[in-house]
């Protein structure tokens, strides 16, 4: 089992990064194909940077634009991004992959935040998954991945909070580590 972790921390994060390094490179050229081609076809070629800062900033942050019966799910939804974005790239322990397979590394979240993060993580998910399965308006919108992409999301979280509270967890540590 040790050779599997070894090998998981190892090649596989080396590959998983070159993926994700790979599909950031593809956004970014997909955007800038699509803004020249949007710049090209537009009549008045200003750019308005102020206006775009402002509803970027907007869009980020969506609770001014939210009816009052979707204001919950809004937060849900909001709590459960920040968390699966700031726990995987500020974890002390994820930082010392990074270390390991590409020789540097930043500072650190607390562990006790981090856990209250991943918390956070997996209770959303749980969440965001129970209201497209309760309300008909996402079901009838719903794909069957928009089903499983909640849970899916919310593994790594779940496997990785039980990995560092041995106490709670009611599997070994390596097949813990490994899923």
């Amino acid at each position: 089992m040790e050779q599997w972790l070894e090998w998981a921390r190892g090649p596989v994060f080396r590959f998983a990064f070159a993926i994700m390094l790979l599909g950031l490179f593809r956004l970014v050229v997909l955007n800038i194909i699509g803004l020249i081609s949007l710049a090209q076809r537009a009549r008045d070629k200003r750019v308005p940077f102020k206006i775009v800062a402002r509803d970027t900033v907007k869009w980020l942050f969506p609770f001014n634009r939210v009816s009052t019966g979707q204001l919950f799910f809004t937060a849900v939804s909001f709590l459960f991004h920040i968390c699966i974005i700031v726990v995987p790239i500020f974890l002390g322990a994820h930082i010392l992959l990074w270390e390991r397979g590409l020789g540097f590394g930043w500072l650190t979240l607390n562990q006790g935040l981090a856990d209250i993060l991943t918390i956070i993580a997996i209770v959303t998910s749980v969440t965001l998954f129970v209201r497209r399965v309760s309300t008909k308006l996402t079901r009838t919108l719903s794909r069957p991945q928009d089903y499983a992409l909640p849970l899916l999301i919310a593994m790594p979280f779940l496997t990785g909070y039980l990995a560092m509270h041995p106490a709670v967890n009611p599997f070994s540590y390596n097949p813990t580590m490994l899923v």
